[in-house]
């Protein structure tokens, strides 16, 4: 038991750790004078570091997993604030926003294994923890990192230890826990963009037994996306007549042999520039700024989020925290850009009836009026002009939680620990992914959800400190609520998809009991092996009202076990090697998108086998290291989706054979002997598995040539190939990427040590990414059809340390040079060479700064 008055505090060896720039596992250095300080000793190489990713204190370099450790600070200084920043320096990870109609909620994935959807039918790919508490959602986990003390990033299933949804790895953000010592510190930022943040620790003691530790934080920066009024732009571009003003049109009226088809509204002339002709014209808004037609702007954020743990000692033996949080944030839609207009056929028909008749705006005729003069502008407004509706273009996002944990030594060699935590937030938001003023694409989503998690673990030693041993049980309790009304203008005109009010419900149940044991052969030779029995039960209640509502929940889970075996060796004091077999899984998922009520079926689950070598070295007399490791794993099943058919009848229990695109005749008429022999057939969005193999390469280098130069590196290579072949629904082309074939990041810092005893440390990082693929999967990705290309940036920051080490200045860049690159993008064709419509991406974000104080006490 580690008391908090007399103890060395966890921290400070992960501070000290920082010297050596990223580990392999690795930490971004501090300026030489911070690690002096926090580990009273001139620094002479690679300090030790100490992770818990086995629920116990071990050395990283004699650890047998492949870990990516940060501090706080690390990330601090390499401008890496928020849990999706840290992808780019841990190899083979892939974290990136959204397109729109996905909301606050990263694409997320480790190794090839990837999820995208945020859909509670599905399940995340990597478990995320915040103190050892899981998080059950791919909502929410885009988490800021607030007094953290490490980020430990867990590659390879971790079906063992942590178990759920842990298929592609794991991420542990560990808190710093209260000591007691009266310190803390307040920092403020300001930078372009408005950016404002205010930031404050304060750590205590109330009596010789108990600490408090308490954390807050408000941020706040504007959008780097401007959103445009569209008619006042179209005045401002001179070219008024595509909203109307000045192209001659006065009113409309029915004409059954009109130009637009049969039943279509026809214009009525008249005079060019006349009140009547500009009165006859879209609505213009209310932009803040007439010259620019600004009304608002996207990307930008307001957060504010606090903490409070508690640390009691009622004996030498028993140590009990507590911890609670609450985070609220109004984030601006996110910066999605249109690069190419909607399709015209379907378009000027729903034009036709819907705006010429109100406003004499022209038809579209692929003219592109919709695609602003640059990516970082949009014609969203959230709004249907028809109805007069407003959806409020802000992401909303309030999450709580808290959790109580009890650590008892209950002998000399025993200990257990017992963890109680709920988590909850409620999410709303709207996504106008049709990016025009008018109403073609809203969807509104209302996000609830409540988790509880129980886990107690046990752990020990035996045979003479021979053995190490874990065991434990966990429980994991969670209800979900997904509303919201969906509005696809376009597709309700043409009977296709008619609007329709979201009401879904989702409970899950998750039991789980697990051990884990390490042998100690020799003094260098070690064997260890796990294993994890798992009962999951779901239930999912359907309810689209307007659309399709079907009456009996979907009940559907699964039962497992997962297991790991492993062999370690250390070569010398300094090389480390490790030899790893280890299973994972994610959990079976839903149909969310069900045509028909018998569509409403489980989709499978995901399982990974896993076979891994790794090395740890320090060389050179203990100055450079590298961690490197290859891995090659079994992926199957592996959950892929594909659009088809269904010909039994609407209400049959079981949709029957599934008939994929292209396969029925024209007009999609179903065969005979089928349920629905003669008629169209029913849409289906099915979901089967499939199998495949990913492997890869992953190396993590530290360099501490000088006393104030540290140098780093990452790098990640990985591919996937399917295991169908050519013609099968599930065939996937050797070229398609699901993720990027390499990421690589570098860094470099050095510390310049002033007379006056403080420190001034530049620092420039490096960070890569290959090309991705984003065309269909069965067929050749030809560049740049069907290419997201590879991109580069840099960030740059500054830090001054005074001599007291309580004040600290930092003057920091991210994106310096200021590139751009699309973090999403759209198939620029289809496979027959058609340009797609319409084409959008997410751009990256300009160049931005900021200038920050920090005083320390």
């Amino acid at each position: 038991m580690r008391n908090y008055r007399s103890a060395r505090p966890l921290g400070r060896a992960f501070t000290a750790a920082g010297l050596v720039g990223i580990s392999a596992l690795s930490l971004a250095p501090l300026p030489a004078a911070i690690a002096q300080e926090a580990s009273e000793a001139p620094p002479t190489g690679l300090e030790e570091i100490i992770v818990t990713s086995r629920y116990r204190e071990e050395n990283l370099q004699t650890t047998p997993l492949t870990i990516s450790a940060f501090t706080g600070e690390a990330l601090e200084l390499r401008s890496l604030d928020n849990l999706e920043d840290i992808a780019v320096v841990v190899p083979n990870m892939f974290i990136r926003p959204n397109v729109s109609n996905f909301g606050p909620n990263n694409t997320v994935g480790l190794r090839n294994v990837i999820q995208v959807d945020f859909l509670y039918a599905f399940e995340p790919a990597t478990g995320v923890y915040i103190d050892d508490v899981y998080h059950g959602t791919l909502t929410g986990s885009s988490i800021d990192l607030l007094d953290l003390e490490r980020v430990e990033v867990l590659r390879g299933p971790q079906g063992t230890l942590f178990g759920k949804n842990s298929i592609g790895g794991a991420m542990r953000m560990v808190s710093r826990q209260p000591q007691g010592d009266d310190t803390g510190y307040v920092e403020a930022t300001y930078g372009n963009y408005d950016r404002m943040d205010i930031k404050g620790v304060y750590d205590m003691a109330l009596s010789d037994t108990l600490a408090l530790r308490v954390s807050g934080v408000s941020k706040h920066q504007e959008g780097y996306m401007e959103a445009l009024d569209f008619t006042c732009d179209m005045v401002r571009r001179g070219t008024p007549e595509l909203a109307g003003i000045g192209d001659g049109v006065v009113g409309y009226n029915p004409d059954p042999d009109g130009p637009f088809g049969p039943g279509r509204a026809t214009p009525i002339p008249g005079v060019v520039g006349s009140p009547e002709d500009n009165a006859f014209s879209f609505p213009e808004g209310q932009p803040t700024n007439q010259e620019s037609c600004v009304t608002g702007t996207m990307g930008g954020e307001d957060i504010q989020a606090g903490r409070i743990m508690l640390r009691w000692f009622p004996s030498d033996n028993f140590e009990i925290n507590f911890a609670a949080d609450r985070s609220d944030s109004s984030e601006e839609a996110p910066g999605d850009a249109l690069i190419r207009g909607d399709d015209p056929d379907l378009f000027n028909n729903w034009l036709g009836d819907s705006y010429l008749v109100r406003w004499g705006v022209s038809p579209f005729l692929a003219d592109n009026r919709f695609v602003p003069e640059n990516y970082y502008q949009s014609y969203a407004t959230w709004a249907d002009p028809i109805t007069g509706s407003i959806w409020d273009r802000h992401y909303k996002h309030e999450a709580e939680g808290w959790s109580l944990s009890f650590d008892y030594d209950i002998g000399e060699n025993t200990n257990m620990e017992v963890i109680i935590a709920n988590r909850n937030y409620l999410s709303d938001w709207t996504s106008d992914s049709d990016f025009s003023p008018f109403e073609i694409t809203t969807t509104n989503n209302l996000e609830d959800h409540d988790q509880d998690t129980y886990e107690i673990r046990f752990s020990g030693t035996a045979a003479n400190d021979r053995l190490e041993w874990t065991a434990g049980a966990f429980y994991y309790d969670a209800a979900s609520f997904l509303g919201g009304r969906v509005e696809l203008a376009q597709f309700n005109f043409i009977g296709f998809i008619p609007e329709f009010d979201q009401n879904d419900k989702f409970w899950t149940e998750n039991k789980s009991a697990f051990f884990h044991l390490v042998y100690d052969l020799t003094d260098r030779l070690s064997v260890s092996g796990g294993f994890r029995s798992t009962d999951e039960d779901k239930k999912y209640t359907f309810d689209h009202t307007g659309f399709l509502t079907v009456t009996d929940p979907l009940f559907y889970g699964i039962s497992r076990d997962d297991w790991k075996v492993g062999v370690d060796y250390a070569f010398t004091d300094n090389i480390f090697g490790f030899v790893s077999v280890a299973t994972g899984y994610r959990s079976d998922g839903a149909n969310p998108r069900p045509w028909t009520p018998g569509q409403l079926l489980p989709a499978p689950g995901e399982e990974l086998e896993n076979t891994e070598v790794g090395v740890k070295a320090d060389l050179l007399d203990n100055r450079l290291r590298i961690n490197a490791s290859v891995y090659q794993a079994d992926y199957d099943p592996r959950l892929y989706s594909l659009f088809g058919f269904q010909c039994e009848a609407f209400n049959s229990p079981d949709p029957g054979p599934f008939y994929a695109f292209g396969t029925l005749p024209p007009g999609n008429i179903c065969p005979p002997g089928s349920g629905n022999a003669g008629f169209p057939a029913f849409n289906w969005f099915a979901y089967f598995a499939t199998s495949g193999v990913t492997d890869g390469v992953e190396v993590e280098l530290s360099a501490y040539p000088t006393e104030n130069l540290s140098i780093d590196y990452s790098l990640g290579v990985n591919s996937f190939e399917g295991d169908p072949g050519p013609g099968d629904p599930a065939y996937i082309h050797p070229t398609a990427l699901l993720q990027p074939e390499r990421n690589m990041s570098a860094g470099i810092q050095y510390d310049f040590n002033l007379t006056n005893g403080g420190v001034v440390s530049p620092r420039l990082d490096w960070f890569y990414q290959s090309k991705r693929t984003n065309g269909p999967l069965t067929v050749e990705q030809v560049c740049p059809q069907f290419c997201n290309p590879e991109y580069d940036y840099f960030n740059l920051r500054l830090t001054y340390l005074n001599a007291n080490r309580d004040l600290q200045i930092s003057l920091a860049s991210t994106n310096v040079t200021d590139e751009f690159w699309w973090y999403q993008i759209g198939a620029d064709t289809n496979t027959a060479g058609i340009p797609s419509r319409p084409l959008t991406g997410v751009p990256s974000a300009p160049r931005m700064w900021n200038l920050s104080l920090r005083k320390s006490f």
